[in-house]
């Protein structure tokens, strides 16, 4: 209508009088939904009054199930939640209280309600997560969902959500494999303390390692254990990989899960890995390792074992490098190696070993 084309006109152009909050008293929730409305409004909030921060409450919070799945009004409300007497804010989240599930499978709602987590109290929070708990899997399956499962395991204590976590077991595996799942996974290995909970899910991750090395998502979640999980789940990684080891190299995804138990494994696991590596060639040990040297994916992890491996291993790979040079500087990541093997040699005593010998 004219009064609202005329307030918004007012805010666009203030001239010598600014227009405040108080003075928009009344159009709050329209304001909300207008691209400049929620601007000005957002804006304001940095130099508002605690009377002016009630006033919003007081027009947002009947409307706010509907207001925090438009574009514009959403920024406003998260912003919101930063200010104002607790009383004003923990009754704008009850109005929330019903509409969690519906609110988290949106784009926007989804992005409310996981600020709504991070400021909280305890029994709200407790009382979301129930709400989503009634249809979990659907949620950690969501693009949207998905981010406001991890950010409640991320806010609330895990002993006032176990019911999330016991509703998750058994599918560590399946979750594992998923676009949105994964990252899910990711959040329990993190934030579950209960050894009861949390042992169940490494179990079944590290049974079928090789599998999920292997896969676009599941690589991640390995690579989350290797690097973040007791030594006991890093031992059992080595121990079910070991034979497969090189064939692991050669591959996109769990060529990232090698590299990184070469980085973060023990001594006595990096031995093994690099023992296999080294010594499997089928009579010709520098024939297998050069052809590591130009595989894509292989190439990364014979970087990393020149980094972490014993004096002697290294040598034996550069010598391997430098013998081979010509081949290597075929290959865009043959370079790179080379360059590091450059680079060591110039800046360490390294003796370049002879070829090996035929066993």
């Amino acid at each position: 209508n004219s009064a609202f084309c005329s307030l918004l006109h007012r805010i666009k152009y203030p001239g010598n009088n600014p227009v405040r909050l108080i003075h928009v008293k009344g159009h709050i929730c329209d304001l909300s939904v207008h691209p400049v409305g929620s601007c000005f409004i957002t804006k304001q909030l940095d130099i508002t009054t605690t009377g002016e921060v009630v006033m919003l409450y007081t027009e947002m919070t009947p409307q706010v199930s509907t207001l925090v799945c438009d574009v514009f009004a959403n920024s406003v409300i998260m912003k919101l939640l930063d200010y104002g007497p607790e009383t004003y804010r923990s009754k704008l989240v009850r109005n929330l209280i019903g509409h969690v599930l519906a609110l988290s499978l949106h784009q926007h709602g989804s992005q409310v309600i996981e600020k709504v987590f991070e400021i909280g109290v305890i029994d709200q929070q407790m009382e979301m997560a129930m709400e989503l708990n009634r249809n979990l899997l659907k949620c950690v399956c969501d693009e949207h969902a998905n981010h406001v499962i991890q950010k409640c395991m991320e806010c609330v204590p895990t002993q006032y959500i176990q019911f999330i976590y016991r509703s998750l077991r058994g599918k560590a595996k399946i979750l594992s494999s998923h676009q949105y799942g994964y990252n899910v996974i990711q959040k329990v290995l993190q934030f579950s303390k209960d050894p009861l909970i949390l042992y169940p899910f490494v179990m079944e991750i590290v049974e079928r390692v090789i599998e999920l090395s292997t896969h676009e998502f599941g690589n991640y979640v390995v690579q989350y254990i290797v690097q973040h999980g007791e030594p006991g789940d890093r031992q059992i990684v080595v121990q079910e990989i070991m034979g497969q080891i090189i064939h692991l190299s050669r591959q996109e995804y769990s060529s990232n899960v090698i590299e990184k138990l070469l980085i973060y494994g023990s001594y006595h696991e990096r031995k093994i890995i690099i023992t296999e590596i080294l010594y499997t060639g089928a009579g010709d040990t520098e024939e297998h390792i050069l052809g590591m040297m130009v595989n894509q994916h292989a190439n990364n992890v014979v970087r990393v074992i020149i980094n972490v491996a014993d004096v002697w291993q290294r040598n034996m790979v550069v010598g391997v490098a430098k013998r081979n040079a010509s081949t290597l500087a075929r290959y865009i990541h043959g370079r790179r190696l080379m360059a590091q093997v450059d680079n060591l040699v110039s800046t360490r005593a390294v003796f370049v070993a002879p070829p090996p010998r035929l066993a």
